[in-house]
């Protein structure tokens, strides 16, 4: 793990090899291909072991978002045995938020706990992007993450970082779960995510 800590890990391929069954099960009107995609299994060092647990927070995350992941983004933190995330996707001229799941935060955890046997070497924020038919996983440690911040801070940074001047909106399900989120609906007058 300390050869690659720090750095970008770029996992490209695996996604839609599994997705395919999510995005399947719920085509887009007029879509009949099914989705395919080369899969890689080859994953550097002690990561190997947690490309299908990768996978499988893909999977996860094409059935929160209604099948089709492509713009998903999930930021996701382990501090002191708790799992903070935040679900979004890039939906053109917005960012809709989405809910969670409990699978999905199981996955997270099993996801570090594979990470490294040493606790102090484990990632403490994850980034997964979905572009196209691809992911990119980015790890940061506890020593490039900001202290300073909590977990919603460093999450509104990440936000930032990506989609500065966007348009941020709820999910309707995740409205009606939380009705303190309809200060994000899509007919309230908008709320833009912040520069850096």
């Amino acid at each position: 793990m300390s050869s690659i800590m720090g750095k970008r890990l770029v996992v490209v391929g695996i996604v839609l090899s599994l997705l395919a069954h999510g995005a399947a099960a719920q085509p887009s009107a007029g879509d009949t291909k099914e989705k395919t995609a080369q899969t890689s299994t080859s994953l550097p060092g002690d990561m190997d072991k947690g490309g299908p647990v990768m996978a499988e927070i893909g999977q996860e995350v094409a059935a929160l978002v209604g099948g089709d992941p492509d713009g998903v983004f999930l930021y996701a933190e382990m501090v002191d045995g708790r799992t903070f995330l935040m679900l979004h996707k890039d939906v053109g001229k917005a960012i809709r938020m989405y809910r969670d799941s409990s699978k999905l935060e199981m996955l997270i955890q099993e996801a570090w706990a594979l990470a490294n046997p040493d606790p102090r070497k484990r990632w403490i924020a994850m980034e997964y992007d979905v572009r196209g038919r691809a992911f990119d996983v980015h790890y940061l440690y506890a020593d490039q993450i900001d202290k300073k911040a909590d977990a919603a801070q460093r999450i509104g940074a990440a936000l930032s970082a990506r989609f500065a001047g966007k348009r941020l909106v709820a999910d309707p399900a995740l409205i009606k779960e939380a009705p303190e989120m309809a200060v994000y609906s899509a007919r309230r007058r908008p709320v833009l995510i912040p520069p850096l």
